[in-house]
């Protein structure tokens, strides 16, 4: 069923210009936030101590996720001379374009052009995708290597089930997403492949010497890093830098919590994979099913990887939707074959003008609901409106692309509305998310700069650690003191310090000082900053 592929194919070079537009123009924008600052500050240390192995921040093991995420932001800024905003930002916003590009291939395996671009243009263009796809977070870099680790282990496997490749590349690529986020990346990896391969019968091939080498190759990289980060940290850090940040999950729980997120957190994973995720409502229909059985084995494997998954962050009452985007190219798969099939088949004339007036009725609603937003109190919609003009281009979009639906011919409707979708969740980016965003962001880096021109060359301390953001724009190093208990803690040669009220608030200090400034770290503008870093000059 392999089918060659080709770079001649147009829907090849509309997914390239699909993944230009939408992530690699305005990359400034929005400013660094939530935890792009940290991985860039560990990336600083990278370069500032020469250790690859230990993740810092301010000099101090930072032991709360492996260090993979802040390497290739620390190769680019060791190139480039400065960890930018090119060096921060690069790395995630390749790994989002190559998960397409690895969609892509891997559809064109069993589907023609147009299904496989409907696969993969669906990934790129989810709402949570675009948004994650573009900042320096985990997530864009985890989900290439668990989608690699997933489709090119099946990819392989399907055209030979005794070859030793596909275990070696699988492996290869969990090696890199543990070391990058830690034990999901094994853990989706083994169940699904091991449910799949009994589900086809071929246990054998679960048990193979093929098997047993690949996982020997995840062993070898993976221990590389672990030994001499365990002996540098010890045990406790080990433990913490696996399991750390998974506890927080389970804190301060309540059953209205837990019943909540059971109830509404598939409802917010659909929401979030729009407009992908209704491909999937196809197999709701009877024929579709029907029609999808020559991808059986594609079908299986995908929605078992998402059964897999799915439950370790369902069953998590503290779990955000961003968790399960490594999933997220599965369910691109299987909307690319809904997509294929109905190209196949005989589309009735009611299911096409369905299509239609869905499409228009969505966007031109989406626009006006933009538009109306603006004249309701914009002061106390700030988190929802945009300038007017940008509004207004969003909904003028919105009626050029319901337009350009509604006048398609019945064989045209199909590429046609897979075009639409991805112009409009695009202008829905660029014209309202990125404007928004731009709106609402506090120019931190200002703020610090301004910290620095005061204190002239001053050495600044922190107490306990300070928030990453603040120690990214400040640019040099700030030792870590432990919070005073008393004055005779305090060194001699302390005058300027400062510390973060992100998680302690306000503490009393041990000795009379001066407020020089306090700093917003907050991501977005608020009526109470939540984020800030005190800057302080000690008067005794």
């Amino acid at each position: 069923m392999d089918r060659p592929l080709s770079w001649r194919e147009p829907e090849l070079w509309l997914l390239l210009a699909v993944l230009v537009l939408g992530y690699f123009v305005a990359i400034e924008i929005p400013s660094l936030r939530g935890e792009e600052s940290r991985r860039a500050q560990v990336a600083v240390e990278i370069l500032r101590t020469g250790d690859w192995v230990v993740p810092r921040q301010q000099g101090e093991p930072f032991v709360s996720r492996p260090p993979l995420g802040s390497w290739p932001i620390a190769a680019l800024g060791m190139l480039r001379g400065k960890v930018d905003l090119w060096a921060i930002r690069l790395p995630t916003l390749l790994s989002t374009a190559l998960t397409a590009l690895l969609i892509y291939g891997y559809a064109r395996r069993f589907l023609q052009p147009l299904g496989s671009f409907a696969a993969a243009v669906g990934f790129a263009t989810m709402a949570q995708v675009l948004q994650l796809g573009r900042l320096a977070e985990s997530e864009a870099i985890f989900t290439l290597f668990v989608a690699a680790s997933l489709l090119v282990w099946h990819a392989g496997i399907m055209h030979r089930p005794d070859a030793l490749w596909p275990w070696l590349a699988g492996y290869f690529f969990v090696a890199l997403g543990t070391l990058t986020k830690g034990p999901q990346a094994p853990a989706y990896f083994g169940a699904t492949v091991g449910v799949y391969l009994l589900w086809q019968r071929q246990w054998r091939v679960l048990f193979s010497w093929q098997h047993l080498l690949g996982f020997s190759l995840f062993a070898a990289l993976f221990l590389a890093w672990l030994v001499p980060f365990t002996q540098e940290v010890g045990l406790s850090g080990t433990r913490a830098v696996f399991g750390g940040d998974v506890g927080l999950r389970f804190v301060d729980l309540s059953w209205t919590l837990i019943l909540t997120h059971l109830a509404l957190f598939p409802l917010e994973t659909f929401a979030v994979m729009l407009p992908c995720s209704l491909g999937i409502l196809g197999y709701l229909i009877p024929q579709i099913r029907q029609g999808t059985a020559f991808a059986r084995p594609y079908v299986g494997f995908a929605v078992i990887a998402l059964a897999v998954a799915f439950p370790t962050v369902w069953l998590a009452p503290r779990a955000m939707t961003r968790y399960f985007m490594p999933l997220f190219p599965m369910v691109a798969v299987l909307s690319g074959i809904v997509v294929h099939h109905l190209t196949q088949s005989v589309c009735t004339e009611g299911f096409l003008s369905l299509n239609r007036w869905f499409t228009t009725l969505a966007m031109v609603g989406a626009g006006l609901t933009m538009v109306a937003l603006w004249f309701v109190r914009p002061d106390r919609l700030i988190q929802a409106t945009v300038p007017l003009g940008f509004a207004l281009i969003f909904l003028a979009g919105g009626i050029a692309l319901s337009a350009f639906v509604l006048r398609s011919r019945p064989e045209q409707m199909i590429r046609r509305g897979l075009c639409a979708w991805a112009s409009f969740m695009l202008l829905a980016n660029g014209s309202v998310y990125l404007p928004n965003q731009h709106l609402r962001s506090v120019d931190n880096a200002a703020e610090v700069a301004e910290v620095k021109r005061r204190l002239a060359g001053q050495k600044l301390v922190s107490f306990d650690w300070t928030h990453h953001l603040f120690a990214y724009y400040f640019g040099e190093p700030i030792e870590v003191h432990p919070w005073p208990s008393d004055l005779a803690a305090v060194a001699d040669d302390v005058r300027y310090f400062c510390f973060s009220t992100e998680y302690q608030g306000i503490r009393p200090l041990p000795f009379p000082y001066e407020v020089v400034t306090v700093v917003n770290c907050d991501r977005a503008r608020s009526g109470l900053p939540r984020m800030t870093v005190v800057v302080g000059r000690r008067q005794d």
